[in-house]
């Protein structure tokens, strides 16, 4: 984050600043924004124009300054923001000046400075900081915060407001390098209670001023109100003035940037779409920006020449545009080719690099930039992939006259919510959906925005390319994609990447599943690409097709439409050329199923080239439709059995015999242009003697297949002007051939019943197998004890419950069928209609076999016919009609009410195989009771058809039976054929009269009294047949005789298709009824039922998403526990060490001086010793024994008076401080029981001196010694040491078994190891004592010297004195005596002893201390190793519960969006099956 700050300052002339707050409003005219910015960037801008919009002054400090205060990924920092602070400070002289001081590159203001100005003074502080939820930089500083009774308490140096004079104060103390943290400064400051007391600080924890978006993203939403846009924190219910997308939060600020303030509002819409434009109108084509286009061709592409026919059509002086074409496949080589050699002088200059080059996709946009970069005339650099299709012919000038560093149209693709932006990031930096997206998307939304990521196309600015975007990288990384990487790297640049979709700029191709392996690979684009393929190959005029009757009928019942362009017939022609396998024209026809061709044909099918789904796809999506619109009341799922391209060449094949085509329809597409490719020709109606001249190019020729259009291709002679298929003699086009395309369309209206019937069943068995699938996931995700509930008992058991009624309807429905029932006056033909409809005698008829029950024809999967009465399972064999009509007719329980099934082999009848059941009745006029019958076999009926005798009219039992079906059913499907019409070929002349009367009754019945259909559809429900007839022809020609032959009336071939006719309508209205009947109620129920296990596994999803993201922020806080508690315990080992060392090394100082001043008063503590003394040796000891205790005791009690009271407070004070600061790390509830856990004992030191041990040599020396005898004297002038040697005559080196001890305290111990003029004088001595001591002459020798020279009075005055002296000192010589020599020789001797243990005993204690405090920090340590592992025990849990999660919420989803499918195949057969019905 580059250094940016503000500081307003606010002045009250006429009060001090500590009135400010009680005085009124702070005056909106002295405020004063000051901002650190050293470089100028889209952020910065943005900050700008927010400021401008609320009118704040703005003053700009650090311009031209180098940045040095890091950035937001490499923290801390920011330290030159407080010099620049300080500094400027330093210039403002007013003390009713108001601080604000905001980063800007990532701050926009969302209110005026009124509202900011008062928000401050009701804080009631002279300072006051943004606060934040997260603590930074340093966290250890978190129990130093005090504590606030609602919102944040950390604060934030993003933004804080106050007086001059206390920012002033606040400041005056930096001294830091700019590197340095201001956040640590500030926070010091903050946590200081001295500070913060002075200056006034306090922290705006409920966001009324500042909002810091880091760890706050749940807080701030987008709040619409009255055309303002503001950013509301729903935590606190605040509306912030500032917001700051402090830390890693740039993009939800960027997001936030979109709208506040009013860039865009649901009133005005865009505000700032129409600012700081770059206008090209009035430019002269030498003015307009020179624009380098760099085009990229990676993997296969479709629709690549249509690619570069846009780039041409692009409204932009091709003189100012470079063009830089990457191509990466050599499928795509001869298109760039071809383009570059009519066009490339057109352009300024072009730059191609192919696949030879070997130059990787990365390199190759680096390579484009520098394109750019180098040249100093580039101002744009265009960059657009070959997918993307440009449908706006301006989007260049669009995009410059924008005038954005970068900017981008927004792309989609048709049918899905793709775009080529995104409008957020997930934490790993892949596509996340924002909450505008969708409505962006589909242009709910239109204006600028600020995206984090782009691709496809985009348009940049070359000086951006040249500062910002210099780096020879942009496209490469490690882990993510190149665009990926290109916009990270963008966006850590601090550019900005806006899209816009301010007009339709265009669509991306889908390149998946794109082959190579044909000419015109583009004609299987279909699927992928459905909209492109449309605009590339279907006629312009296609649409008014649909809409409006842009529709020839040259011919009855035959339609001619516009269908193909150009290019699908040039391309169409061009595959078949290219594949060449052109069949023989013979019969024998091996592609064919038979493998006989009845009328053959020069072609080849679609399959052979792998066109046969696209081609039914085609027909689908722009055949049916015209199909269903020109004949009403017919559906067609295309089906076909053979669609082909067939050539006719005079050489060949010049024309086509008359035919009849094997298809419900067929359409006829010309593919080459009549008096250019051949002269002419066409087709003919031999029926309806009608020819089509001339078919023209891409038109499609639509006509019914079957019986009705019998036709023939025909030639005409040569020179005559309507030449079919005949080439242009003596031209250059002899070679050209005429291609007509044609697909016969097969389509059963049984089949629609049928295949709707098997669709409904297979999606009740996918249904059953899904709510199976259903219930066990929810069964087991209930049982799961381990994961909070996520189902509920009630959803298990409604889940449940679904299996049974699911398997009940699909049990329902697969034995449902198609059923038509026949009613009319005895003996009028029912049977006979029935036998015809069946193609065989099926059913009695004729004279002598009346029907005298209930019929039902069903078909059966075996080869023999049967009968099944009702109450009984026996299958009575029947092979002829006179054994069913004997059945019948024996059988005396059989009344008119009654039922009989026969079951006839399928394979004997095709009707039947269609699930079709035909119901036989008696005549109406032979029992009155019709209600029974109504209800017994009427109500699941599907057609009723009222046989009639036409050499009489409706008779009233007729019409009274529909009425009262009218009345127990709504709008029955209603037939009525008017039978034996053969009859009225006697009477010829009167026949037209006839059938006029017939069809006004029968119209007037149907219309008028039974209401159930309007007069235009009445002629497709009366029709005038003879059964006789139809039955009579149709059994000789299924035994091979000539339909027409025996005994028929003249007029027979009308009846016969009269019949026909009727067989067709009545087909169509049963298949169209029964499926609407038999199917509707349960596809309803289905889609309930699916859409309420969607709204379950919906609920189970949200649900075991919240909990998983409620575990993932349980775990991400508890490993951040754990990670605090690792780092702090390192933290704390270190200082408890130090403390440690600190406390030990005091206490050996203190115990080791304690210990030397008793050892100098140790006499004191001897003197203080009473207890009998006796020389003997018994006591002695006992005497020895006690002072030892004594001195143990005194010592011990003295050293611990003198230390153990601080040492225990400070060994106190630091184990406090180890539980102070290890508590942090401990679970709040175990916190107040640390004291429990730790037990810390009363500390008594212990010195353990051990005088018996240490003294237990020591030897008194309490004999009578003379002070003037001649030892003493020679100790005194000695030492104790050397007088024992002088003396006794032994050299140290020789060790004595026992000590001696000293004589007299006042003789200062020798040091050890002395070899000096004493250790002369010693020999001297000891040499003169051996010589006197042995023997009198030493007496002799000596007193003659004194004598000879003092005389002999001062001798004998001498001895007398000396003799005194010696009887005073030996009666002196008491026990008393005695005991005080022992103890002046002890306590010199413990002296000397105890000074060597000084040393020792400090550390003892010191080590006892140390031992006390470690084992103390040990048993803490123990407690948040407990809680470390309680963490990382929870952290496995919680992972193991993610994972279960994951598992869950993947398998909710998967079975929702099964769901969503069923739902879908359920809508799809509503559409297909039951809307078409309507």
């Amino acid at each position: 984050m580059r250094g940016v700050l503000v500081v307003f300052a606010c002045l009250f002339a006429s009060f001090s600043p500590l009135d400010c707050s009680q005085q009124g409003l702070i005056p909106e005219g002295d405020l004063l924004v000051l901002t650190v910015a050293t470089q100028e960037t889209d952020g910065f801008r943005r900050f700008l124009r927010s400021a401008k919009h609320f009118n704040y002054t703005i003053k700009v400090l650090g311009r031209g300054e180098t940045w040095k205060g890091g950035d937001y990924m490499s923290p801390p920092g920011g330290g030159q923001k407080v010099r620049l602070l300080k500094s400027a400070l330093e210039d403002i002289q007013e003390e009713n000046k108001v601080i604000l001081f905001v980063d800007s590159y990532d701050v926009i203001f969302s209110s005026g400075p009124k509202e900011l100005l008062k928000k401050f003074q009701q804080a009631k502080h002279k300072v006051v900081f943004s606060a934040e939820t997260l603590i930074w930089p340093d966290r250890h500083l978190e129990d130093k915060h005090p504590h606030v009774r609602e919102g944040k308490r950390f604060l934030g140096a993003g933004g804080f407001i106050g007086y001059a004079p206390n920012l002033k104060q606040m400041v005056s103390d930096w001294s830091g390098a700019d590197s340095d943290s201001d956040q640590l400064y500030f926070t010091k400051i903050y946590i200081n209670p001295e500070k913060r007391k002075s200056i006034n600080i306090t922290l705006d924890s409920k966001c009324r001023l500042f909002q810091n978006l880091h760890g706050a993203l749940d807080e701030v939403v987008l709040k619409f109100e009255d055309g303002r846009v503001r950013a509301r924190n729903v935590f606190y219910d605040t509306l912030p003035v500032v917001i700051h997308g402090n830390g890693p939060t740039k993009l939800q600020m960027n997001y936030i940037g979109n709208y506040i303030p009013n860039l865009w509002t649901f009133e005005s819409g865009c505000t700032i779409c129409n600012e700081n434009l770059r206008p090209l109108s009035g430019l002269q084509e030498s003015e307009y920006p020179v624009v380098v286009i760099g085009i990229f061709i990676q993997q296969p592409t479709p629709f690549v020449t249509v690619f570069f026919e846009r780039l041409l059509n692009l409204k932009y002086p091709k003189n100012r545009l470079r063009l830089f074409i990457y191509n990466q496949e050599p499928h795509h080589e001869q298109h760039i080719l071809t383009f570059l050699e009519y066009h490339e002088t057109e352009y300024q200059g072009v730059k191609l690099i192919g696949p030879e080059e070997d130059i990787d996709p990365v390199t190759s946009r680096n390579i484009g930039f520098d394109m750019c970069r180098d040249d100093i005339d580039c101002e744009y650099f265009f960059s657009i992939d070959v997918d993307v299709v440009l449908k706006n012919e301006d989007t260049l000038k669009i995009l410059i006259e924008l005038n954005k560093p970068f900017i981008a149209p927004m792309m989609t693709k048709p049918g899905r919510l793709w775009t080529n932006f995104w409008g957020a990031l997930s934490a790993d930096g892949y596509y996340a959906r924002s909450e505008d997206y969708v409505d962006i998307a589909q242009a709910h939304r239109v204006g600028l925005w600020n995206v984090p990521y782009v691709s496809s196309i985009f348009l940049i600015k070359a000086d951006t390319l040249r500062t910002d975007l210099k780096d020879p990288d942009l496209f490469e990384s490690a882990t993510l994609d190149p665009d990926m990487a290109f916009c990270s790297k963008v966006r850590n640049k601090g550019v900005f990447m806006f899209v816009t979709n301010m007009h339709n700029f265009g669509r991306v191709l889908s390149t998946e599943n794109y082959q190579t392996n044909h000419l015109h690979n583009d004609l299987w684009q279909i699927f992928e690409n459905p909209v492109e393929w449309e605009e590339r190959y279907i006629h312009e005029n296609y649409s008014k097709v649909l809409k409006t009757d842009f529709i020839e009928t040259p011919c009855p019942d035959v339609y001619w439409f516009p269908v193909f362009t150009d290019v699908a017939c040039k391309h169409l022609i061009e595959e078949m050329e290219n594949f060449g396998q052109w069949s023989g024209g013979g019969n024998v026809d091996t592609r064919i199923q038979g493998g006989y061709e009845n009328v053959p044909t020069i072609d080849i099918h679609m399959n052979q080239v792998g066109y046969d789904k696209e081609w039914q796809k085609f027909l689908l999506d722009y055949v049916a439709p015209v199909t269903e619109k020109m004949y009403p009341g017919y559906y067609t799922r295309a089906q076909f059995d053979l669609a082909f391209v067939v050539r006719y060449k005079p050489d060949e094949q010049p024309a086509l015999r008359p035919h009849h085509d094997a298809s419900t329809f067929t359409i006829n597409i010309a593919l080459n242009q009549v008096g250019i490719d051949y002269m002419g020709g066409g087709c003919r109606f031999l029926r309806y003697n009608c020819s089509i001249k001339a078919p023209r190019k891409g038109w499609a020729l639509m006509h019914p297949g079957r019986l009705t259009h019998y036709h023939e291709d025909i030639i005409t002679p040569p020179f005559c002007e309507m030449s079919l298929v005949f080439p242009r003699p003596n031209t250059s086009v002899i070679g050209k051939k005429d291609k007509r395309l044609m697909a016969e369309v097969n389509a059963s209206p049984l089949k629609h019943f049928v295949t709707a019937k098997k669709k409904i069943n297979g999606i009740f068995e996918q249904l059953g197998a899904y709510i199976k699938e259903s219930s066990a996931f929810l069964e087991e995700t209930y049982s799961n004890e381990e994961l909070d509930p996520v189902t509920t008992e009630e959803q298990v058991s409604e889940v449940r419950g679904y299996l049974s009624k699911v398997a009940g309807i699909g049990e329902v429905l697969s034995r449902r069928h198609m059923k038509v029932v026949f009613f009319g006056r005895t003996s009028n033909g029912k049977s006979s209609v029935i036998n015809a409809m069946l193609w065989d005698k099926v059913l009695p008829s004729g004279i002598g076999h009346t029907t005298n029950c209930f019929l039902r024809v069903e078909g059966t999967d075996g080869n023999e016919a049967f009968l099944l009465t009702e109450g009984s399972d026996e299958r009575k064999s029947v092979k002829t009609v006179n054994q069913l009509a004997h059945a019948l007719h024996q059988d005396e329980d059989l009344d008119a009410g009654s039922l009989v099934c026969v079951m006839w082999p399928k394979a004997k009848c095709a009707l039947l195989r269609d699930d079709l059941v035909l119901v036989d009745s008696p005549g109406i006029d032979v029992t009155t009771e019709l209600d029974s019958w109504i209800d017994k076999f009427c109500l699941d009926a599907d057609v009723f058809v009222l046989v009639a005798n036409s050499e009489s009219t409706l008779m009233q039992t007729e019409k009274s039976f529909f009425h009262k079906v009218n009345e127990r059913l709504s709008s029955p499907n209603i037939f009525i054929l008017n039978n034996r019409w053969d009859a009225s070929a006697n009477e010829p002349e009167y026949m037209e009269e006839v059938r006029r009367q017939h069809m006004d009754r029968c119209t007037s019945f149907l219309v008028d009294e039974l209401r159930v259909v309007d007069r235009a559809q009445a002629g497709d429900r009366i029709f005038f047949v003879s059964a006789k007839e139809v039955l009579q022809a149709r059994v000789q020609k299924a035994q091979g005789m000539p339909e027409a032959g025996g005994a028929l009336a003249e007029g027979f071939q009308a009846r016969m298709f009269e019949f026909q006719n009727f067989e067709r309508r009545f087909e169509e209205c049963i298949s169209q009824s029964a499926v609407k009947t038999k199917f509707e109620q349960h596809t309803m129920r289905a889609k309930q039922i699916s859409e309420a296990l969607r709204l379950i596994m919906d609920s189970v999803h949200i649900a075991a998403q919240e909990q998983r993201i409620h575990c993932l922020e349980m775990k991400e806080e508890r490993e951040d526990r754990r990670e605090f508690i690792e780092k702090q315990l390192d933290l704390l080992n270190l200082d408890c060490k130090s403390k440690i060392k600190k406390i030990t090394e005091e206490v050996e100082k203190q115990v080791s001086n304690a210990m030397a001043e008793e050892i100098r008063r140790l006499a004191v503590l001897v003197d203080d010793f009473h207890l009998d003394f006796h020389p003997s040796q018994v006591v002695l000891k006992v005497y020895k024994n006690e002072l030892h205790k004594h001195i143990e005791d005194g010592l011990g009690r003295n050293m611990s008076e003198r230390c153990s009271s601080a040492i225990t407070s400070a060994l106190q004070t630091t184990q406090t401080e180890m539980i102070e600061g290890l508590k942090p790390l401990l679970p709040i509830g175990i916190r107040e029981q640390v004291d429990k856990m730790v037990p810390r004992q009363c500390f008594a030191l212990s010195y353990d001196l051990n005088c018996d041990k240490l003294c237990s040599d020591f030897q008194e020396d309490i004999s009578f010694h003379f002070s003037l005898g001649w030892t003493m004297l020679v100790n005194r002038f000695l030492g104790p040491k050397n007088t024992r040697r002088a003396l006794m005559g032994y050299n140290d080196q020789v060790p004595r078994p026992l000590a001696i001890t000293p004589v007299s305290t006042s003789m200062p111990p020798f040091p050890q190891g002395s070899m000096t003029q004493e250790e002369l004088m010693v020999s001297m001595v000891t040499g003169l004592a051996s010589l006197t001591s042995r023997t009198s002459m030493g007496i002799i020798v000596v007193g003659g010297v004194v004598w000879k020279a003092v005389g002999w009075r001062l001798i004998a005055l001498s001895v007398g004195l000396y003799g005194l002296l010696y009887v005073y000192e030996r009666l002196t010589w008491t026990t008393r005596a005695k005991e005080r020599a022992f103890k002046r020789q002890f306590v010199d001797y413990a002296s000397e002893k105890l000074q060597l243990i000084v040393s020792y005993t400090g550390s003892n204690c010191s080590h006892q201390v140390q031992q006390e405090l470690a084992s103390t920090f040990s048993q803490l340590c123990q407690q948040v190793d407990v809680t470390r592992q309680q963490l990382e025990d929870e952290i496995r849990d919680l992972n193991s519960k993610i994972e279960q999660l994951d598992t869950l919420q993947s398998k909710a989803k998967l079975l929702r969006n099964k769901a969503g499918w069923l739902d879908s195949e359920l809508n799809m057969f509503t559409q297909q099956y039951l809307q078409q019905g309507r």
